[in-house]
């Protein structure tokens, strides 16, 4: 009996253990300081050039409460494409509804949760029978250090899609990108140039470029702090 007991103590330990804290949203970005909003702009290059802003509402504890996405093709203006609420479960979990629009018509339910420092995530859209899934691995500072993505079709189970990112860090903070995409078979190194940062010591102004210092994309951020 007392060794029953003693296993079913340490399952019970190793449960809790499992179920951390989930890490703050703004650590998992590389954030320093209290942010309120956060603007980012994501500009990519390939044979057209996309454009996105993403406007992130942290609350005061440091996770993402709301989420706006707009999109742009070329130099057209930005259009709202989805809006994201943040809802936390329990420590581990959040949940999260996405709408077309404002609050117009409902396009996808998320879910996050945080086991064994890894993210996984499962994202369904309402419309079409598509399944997103995400996992981050993160070290023991919470940064994420491999990051893979998948998209099934949930009546065929057929695997749309399937890449993964490793980002290796110098001095705490990224320096390197390893892309791969599955459905291609293909790897690509991605380095960040001519960083800018802000007085927290968050960027604002990044370069991503090739080994042959091909510029792939930039990202910009603005932030509001509390």
């Amino acid at each position: 009996m007392k060794k029953l007991l003693t296993i079913i103590t340490l399952i019970f330990l190793t449960n809790l253990y499992s179920q951390k804290k989930f890490p703050q949203h703004s650590k998992l970005e590389g954030i320093n300081g209290k942010p309120k909003k956060v603007i980012e702009f994501i500009e990519i290059k390939l044979p057209k050039k996309f454009r996105y802003k993403y406007i992130h509402y942290y609350d005061k504890n440091g996770y993402i409460q709301k989420t706006e996405t707009y999109t742009a093709f070329d130099d057209d203006e930005y259009e709202l494409s989805t809006l994201m609420i943040n809802k936390r479960v329990n420590k581990n979990t959040f949940k999260s509804n996405s709408y077309n629009g404002y609050y117009e018509n409902l396009s996808g339910v998320g879910t996050e949760k945080f086991i064994d420092n890894t993210i996984y995530s499962e994202y369904k859209i309402e419309t079409v029978p598509l399944t997103i899934a995400s996992t981050k691995k993160l070290d023991k500072k919470y940064r994420i250090v491999e990051w893979t993505n998948s998209n099934k079709d949930t009546e065929t189970n057929e695997i749309k899609y399937n890449t993964s990112k490793k980002f290796i860090y110098h001095k705490n903070r990224v320096s390197k990108i390893i892309a791969y995409n599955g459905k291609e078979n293909t790897t690509k190194t991605l380095f960040v140039r001519n960083e800018k940062l802000d007085k927290h010591g968050n960027f604002l102004y990044q370069e991503y470029v090739t080994e042959d210092s091909e510029l792939q994309g930039i990202t910009k951020r603005e932030y509001v702090y509390y």
